[in-house]
């Protein structure tokens, strides 16, 4: 199923009665501690990506929500070779563990729409060049997550997802880490 039939399907969604909106912004770091991101050869455990995202809780049974999400998020540090951006669709449930903590799980789909000028990039004496056109990636997630309610109106996420769960050799593990909004 392509974009453009889930992107309705989230919208039409996001459109039914609620118990809670939830407005989040934060960081996506993606494949942490996977790949090279420094001359020196070093790999990132933290980049600040600043991640937008708009969640409904659904109330379910008991203390079980459905909290679907839509996000997207600005990949930094990449801007004079090229730009690139996640589109983020969380299909997660929530258990309310107590009155400040909720649990969720569930799967994710990313898009990652990556474009450049085809510029020469010179690191560490080698020379790379950016991408000439623009390129889609999609990947999937399998997402365990917590919520902390701090007051009536905020809470702080993490959420840690494992890409790729089923292929060994390219499984990498990603996080969101967010303050979210309930008006």
């Amino acid at each position: 199923m392509g974009m453009k039939k889930i992107i309705p399907f989230f919208v039409l969604l996001f459109c039914l009665e609620s118990w809670a909106v939830g407005i989040g912004m934060g960081t996506y770091v993606p494949s942490f501690g996977r790949y090279q991101d420094e001359v020196d050869g070093s790999t990132d455990h933290f980049q600040f990506n600043p991640y937008f995202s708009l969640t409904n809780y659904y109330p379910l049974f008991n203390e079980y929500f459905l909290a679907p999400e839509i996000g997207m998020a600005f990949h930094t540090g990449t801007e004079d070779e090229y730009s690139k951006r996640t589109i983020v669709l969380l299909w997660h449930g929530a258990y309310r563990f107590s009155e400040r903590l909720l649990f969720r799980f569930g799967v994710g789909t990313f898009w990652t729409k990556i474009s450049g000028d085809g510029e020469e990039v010179v690191i560490n004496g080698s020379t790379f060049y950016a991408p000439t056109t623009s390129s889609t990636s999609y990947t999937s997630s399998l997402d365990f997550g917590v919520e902390h309610v701090m007051s009536p109106n905020w809470g702080a996420r993490f959420d840690l997802m494992l890409q790729r769960a089923f292929s060994g050799d390219r499984r990498t593990f990603s996080y969101l880490l967010s303050m979210v909004y309930v008006p």
